[in-house]
């Protein structure tokens, strides 16, 4: 191999030679930098997951919070306590509760399965069914808004007195029912017993039964009075879609990116997007690296998954009311090798260009040393042979090449040499012939020699000159390559060159940088717009590769950006005018309100004049029954007892005559008190679940008013027959004093008929007098109900400024009109 390589032409040995040794270096280089860049990319991509991993956890701890902070809030809000007492009371007047209320809204029900809580209004014998129609359409609102999966009402006897979506548990009892030892029983029995200031119970994932054992968890606090009443416990079933949508939020990595929530048992809580099934509490992690991090500090790792794939991830500890968890964000190692692979690929295309000019210049050196050694050696023989000495060696005659053709003619002349000076003697003319010979080709030789000089030293030169180019060119490459890892991509290549392949490589460097340049500068004037609020500018121009997706993420971002501000907006004009119907509704209820309480302030004072009457008819009545036992005591007796009982019968006819008036005022009295509680039921039902108590006393003043006016009747029918009762009992008395045992026999049932009067009128006064109380009790309550409905109109106001302050804000970002106003920011220079 040796010899047929020093036998190989110049032309080819030198070229291959040196592409050999600059492939290798070039192809060591490359490794090296593969490694390198390997390694940085790396800790890049896990510096990226540290960051995207702390985001997930913040929005994961943010969207827990804010669950466990709307729960306090809605606990302690009057409006809550009120609806659990309406429906808690209404759930126990409903006959067979349980069975009742399961058929009516479950069984019955026609909405498909998952949308039962389609369905408000429905039949169910007593009260609940006008309740639940009338709370029903607010707490499904707040469920949708907040993404719960559900909401509970629970009475502290363990019933459950609502739920917005009717699963199997609903009407059940949480402490002797079915579903007792569920997460949401577990849950009951905790709230039930938490002080006020207590942080809120949180039971953990677990298979649900009556969500056809789905994984469910749930926060519950207790319901709580003013003055330490425990009333129930509301309880909410947890949102998996919304803590699924906060981990899945992975649009900054590649597309092999994961990230989930893991629990304290090494099982997941949210499902991987990177799997077919549900990974909730089916999905274990064996990581020791992931599980280590739940009672430590965050921290990158490792390891292989459970696809058998290379991965590196990030991991970060979220604790909630007890519970512990770990974010989790991993990307497979392989998108980042493929990444590396095309900057591998540009790499080595920057790498034979280097290799081709240094292929050139070592091609030069090469030639010149490889000619120049070779020739020097030739050179020193043949001065020798020259001066005489005939015996030296001539180097490079085994060479194929032309050196060794010349250094083997070399060789002969050495031999030919050597024979003239053995035969010297006799051949002298020879020699002198010989010796001029010599000289010739001596002056030959050094001619040949001055050439070669020459020759060696322009070679000289250029590979100098060539060494400069390439240190200028290494310099200006070392500037800007300097300034762009500082940020600065305005940086060219400034050398002038005289070989054209440097030239060209100095322009591409340049025409590459000026890109980079071009679209950073893009890039930062949309960033500028949005910081300054001005969300019409766009990235607009020819970008390709991986700036054609920065240029589309960059456009995207905008119009996100756009769209929720104007989303902000509109939201913030329609609670505005929301809150100003609310505002003008509260007035007007806050003004009936009061024009009730006047109207029930006097019927009060009505029913107080009423009392003081039927106090007098029923003194009037007991005077009237001692005359009549006056009169029986006297008729017995004599004749003029008889005149007197004439005179006394007189009196009672007068009597009757009054008490006939009477009854007429109690009559009139009785039905005004009646159309008093009939307006009074209609108003107590249009005024909803504050008017429930109001309605029911309004139902008993009516009873009470219609059993006056039946007492009313009774009185005076009797008083009718009395009065006919004493005029014949005054013509028997004129007529004939032998009737007087007739006429005391009559006065007689006189006397027990005023007795009779006399009890009815004491049980009308005690009836009118209940009235009165349940009036002056029903205007106590429109009172409160007064003051409720201002504390409603002064919440109506507060809410309208909150609205006029986020319009405010959203205001201060410009934003355009669809189809129109968008500022395109262009990567031409001259268009930017």
């Amino acid at each position: 191999m040796r010899t047929w390589f020093r036998n190989m032409a110049i032309g080819r040995r030198l070229p291959l030679a040196i592409g050999l040794l600059l492939t290798l270096a070039v192809a060591t280089l490359s490794v090296a930098s593969y490694v390198m860049s390997r390694a940085l990319i790396t800790e890049q991509a896990a510096q990226n997951l540290k960051g995207v991993a702390h985001g997930q956890a913040k929005q994961v701890k943010t969207l827990l919070d804010t669950i466990d902070n709307e729960i306090k809030a809605r606990a302690t809000t009057p409006s809550t306590a009120r609806i659990l007492t309406a429906l808690s009371d209404a759930y126990k007047t409903t006959e067979n509760p349980t069975d009742t209320l399961q058929r009516v809204y479950i069984t019955e029900n026609t909405e498909p399965l998952g949308q039962k809580d389609n369905l408000i209004a429905a039949t169910t014998g007593s009260s609940y069914g006008f309740l639940h129609r009338t709370h029903h359409p607010g707490l499904r609102l707040l469920q949708q808004q907040m993404g719960y999966y559900d909401i509970f009402l629970i009475n502290n006897d363990g019933d459950i007195v609502y739920s917005v979506f009717k699963e199997n548990e609903f009407a059940t009892n949480l402490l002797t029912g079915e579903w007792a030892d569920t997460g949401l029983g577990d849950a009951f029995r905790q709230a039930r017993e938490l002080e006020p200031e207590a942080a809120s119970v949180f039971v953990d994932f677990a298979p649900y039964p009556p969500s056809a054992q789905s994984p469910a968890a749930f926060i519950a606090r207790p319901i709580i009075l003013d003055n330490g009443e425990r009333l129930g416990v509301l309880a909410y079933q947890m949102p998996v879609g919304a803590i699924n949508a906060a981990m899945r939020d992975l649009a900054s990595l590649p597309e092999s990116a994961d990230g989930f929530l893991v629990g304290s048992d090494g099982f997941l809580r949210t499902d991987s997007i990177r799997s077919d099934i549900n990974d909730i509490l089916t999905t274990k992690v064996e990581s020791p690296d992931i599980l280590s991090i739940l009672e430590g500090t965050a921290g990158g790792y490792s390891s292989v998954d459970r696809n058998g794939r290379q991965i590196i991830g990030y991991a970060e500890p979220v604790s909630f009311l007890g519970a512990h968890y770990v974010a989790v964000v991993q990307i497979s190692t392989r998108d980042l090798v493929a990444g590396l692979n095309r900057a591998a690929i540009l790499q080595q295309i920057l790498g034979l260009i280097i290799l081709a000019i240094a292929i050139g210049i070592g091609i030069g050196i090469v030639i010149s040393r490889s000619i120049t050694r070779p020739m020097g050696d030739l050179t020193t023989a043949v001065n020798q042979i020259a001066g005489g000495n005939h015996h030296i060696p001539v180097p490079s005659t085994d060479r194929g090449c032309e050196i060794g053709q010349l250094a083997r003619a070399t060789e002969v002349f050495r031999q030919n040499a050597l024979q003239i000076s053995t035969l010297s003697a006799e051949q002298e003319e020879n020699s002198r012939a010989m010796q001029v010979m010599s000289a010739e080709r001596e002056a030959a030789s050094a001619r040949e020699i001055e050439l070669a000089q020459k020759r060696e030293a322009t070679d000289r030169a250029a590979v100098a000159q060539r060494e400069a180019m390439m240190r200028q060119l290494g310099e200006s490459f070392g500037k800007v390559v300097e300034a762009a890892l500082e940020g600065e991509f305005s940086t060219r290549v400034e050398a002038d060159f005289e070989d054209t392949i440097l030239i060209n490589l100095a322009r591409n460097i340049n025409a590459l940088m000026e890109s980079i340049d071009n679209n950073l500068s893009s890039t930062g004037s949309v960033m500028k717009s949005i910081a300054e609020g001005d969300l019409t500018h766009y990235m607009d121009g020819a970008f390709h590769g991986d700036f054609a997706s920065l240029q589309d993420s960059m456009n995207g971002m905008v119009d996100s950006l756009r769209n929720l501000v104007e989303d902000i907006t509109d939201s913030s004009t329609t609670l505005t005018a929301s809150s100003g119907e609310l505002r003008q509704t509260s007035g007007v209820l806050s003004r009936q309100a009061e024009q009730n309480a006047a109207a029930l302030e006097e019927t009060s004072a009505a029913l107080t004049d009423l009392s003081s009457r039927v106090r007098l008819i029923h003194e009037a009545i007991t005077q009237a029954s001692e005359s009549a036992q006056t009169a029986r005591s006297t008729a017995a007796t004599s004749e003029a007892v008889a005149t007197e009982a004439t005179i006394a019968m007189d009196r009672i006819a007068q009597g009757s005559k009054e008490i006939g008036r009477a009854v007429d005022i109690i009559n009139d009295i009785s039905f005004q008190i009646n159309l008093l509680a009939l307006n009074a039921g209609v108003e107590a039902a249009r005024a909803g679940d504050s008017g429930r108590g109001f309605a029911v006393v309004a139902a008993e003043v009516r009873k009470l008013a219609q059993d006056a006016g039946d007492s009313a009747r009774q009185i005076t029918k009797v008083i009718t027959q009395s009065d006919r009762d004493v005029s014949d009992g005054v013509r028997t008395v004129a007529e004939a004093r032998t009737s007087l045992q007739a006429i005391a026999q009559s006065v007689i049932a006189i006397s027990e008929n005023f007795d009779e009067v006399s009890t009815a009128i004491a049980e009308q006064s005690a009836g009118i007098q209940s009235i009165a109380s349940s009036i002056q009790r029903i205007d106590d309550r429109s009172q409160k109900q007064a003051a409720s409905f201002e504390e409603v109109t002064a919440s109506s106001h507060l809410l309208s400024t909150q609205a006029e302050s986020l319009t405010k804000m959203t205001r201060q970002f410009k934003t355009a009109g669809a189809g129109a106003g968008k500022t395109r920011i262009s990567s031409d220079p001259a268009v930017a």
